[in-house]
């Protein structure tokens, strides 16, 4: 059985990158296991969840920012914002266990 990953880091979500809202670190805690990926987030309008099952991500690619880099998530559950970003402070071990869990990530070219 392999165990869940977490992390704490900091969120983008939203309509797309330009119309979203975000939360610096460490105000976002990502949980990935083989099962889906949840995302809790302290924003500006309180506590939120976003919950994905496996079959609903679509992708997983690498985002580089201007100070920090995190993976956008792609996904296709219509009650979530299209676009999420989560920004990591060390994208290696969170790709590392993406990876370990069965996730197959983009690097961003």
């Amino acid at each position: 059985m392999d165990t869940p990953y977490v992390e704490v880091g900091g969120l983008r979500w939203g309509r797309s990158f330009w119309f979203a809202a975000n939360s610096s670190w460490p105000l976002a805690r990502l949980e990935v296991s083989r099962d889906g990926i949840e995302i809790r987030v302290i924003g500006l309008l309180g506590r939120e969840t976003l919950s994905l099952r496996r079959e609903e991500i679509l992708a997983i690619a690498q985002k580089v920012g201007l100070f920090s880099t995190g993976v956008v998530i792609a996904h296709q559950k219509a009650s979530l914002p299209p676009f999420i970003l989560f920004w990591t402070r060390n994208y290696g071990r969170l790709k590392d266990a993406l990876q370990r869990l069965g996730y197959a990530v983009a690097d961003e070219e």
